[in-house]
């Protein structure tokens, strides 16, 4: 499931995601992001993910089409977790893109938002 954070504005848009991601899901999830993008040309993104299990096949494959046709128009993405691999797939992840990234501690949700809203892009 998921649930977007009432923190969200049109430039920083955050989720909250937990147990297994369905198709229809990740789809409403996108539709949101893209809208954004539409809209920002560029967004930043906060992911808290607690007790996620995964996602249905065909939402992988969205989450990834996604992915390769938008990373460039997300900014910046901080992602909050309570898994090491979480932490370990964000690190693998951010050798081969340009987009700022973080992971955050459970603990640590409002420095993710103040970090994610203040962080100052490369030039």
């Amino acid at each position: 499931m998921f649930k977007k954070l009432e923190e969200s504005s049109d430039k920083v848009l955050g989720f909250h995601i937990s147990g297994k991601i369905s198709t229809a899901e990740i789809d409403e999830i996108i539709l949101d992001l893209e809208t954004a993008i539409k809209k920002q040309g560029s967004i930043r993104l906060l992911v808290h993910m607690k007790d996620w299990a995964g996602m249905e096949a065909m939402a992988a494959f969205d989450d990834f089409h996604f992915l390769v046709h938008h990373i460039k128009n997300i900014e910046v993405l901080a992602v909050i977790g309570d898994k090491y691999w979480e932490k370990l797939i964000l690190g693998i992840g951010a050798l081969f893109v340009s987009t700022r990234s973080k992971y955050f501690e459970e603990d640590e949700i409002t420095f993710a938002w103040s970090w994610i809203e203040g962080v100052p892009l490369k030039q």
